[in-house]
């Protein structure tokens, strides 16, 4: 019986005594943008943000883009805002670039950047992109980011 109380106690001890790494970092950024449109499920892989004010408008400027092996564009959300941007924040975007379609500056759709640190970006966007030369619409729906920014 004793063995049995001071092996509960030393399991008791030890265990509440571990603790989690104070210099834990969460995860790395997956670099990558996914977006659903028509039912099927795309994963645009080499995604980057690049952050910053506009010397033209002055606005702050977030730009994730994803670009394939051949160095093309996929996609792109691009949000502008007259204050810096904050993470739990719904934004219109100032523009949703994929392929030939575009969101026509302003158009339909919302990005929402659910993590905003110094070097990664993370959030969901969906939205209505047209294309200019068919005038064909896609529907951008369940669309999410996790991505570094550059430097």
């Amino acid at each position: 019986m004793k063995h049995v109380l001071f092996i509960s106690a030393f399991c008791a001890l030890f265990f509440t005594s571990c603790k989690k790494n104070s210099t834990d970092k969460g995860t790395a950024p997956a670099n990558v943008i996914i977006e659903t449109e028509g039912g099927v499920t795309t994963t645009h892989r080499n995604a980057e943000a690049i952050y910053g004010v506009s010397s033209f408008s002055g606005n702050y400027v977030m730009n994730i883009t994803s670009l394939d092996a051949a160095g093309k564009e996929t996609i792109e959300l691009i949000i502008s805002s007259a204050d810096s941007l904050k993470a739990n924040t719904p934004y219109v975007p100032l523009n949703i670039l994929y392929g030939p379609y575009q969101s026509n500056n302003g158009g339909s759709g919302t990005i929402t950047i659910t993590t905003l640190t110094a070097t990664q970006v993370k959030g969901t966007f969906s939205g209505d992109v047209v294309s200019l030369s068919t005038g064909v619409t896609r529907h951008l729906t369940n669309g999410s980011f996790d991505t570094e920014i550059a430097p």
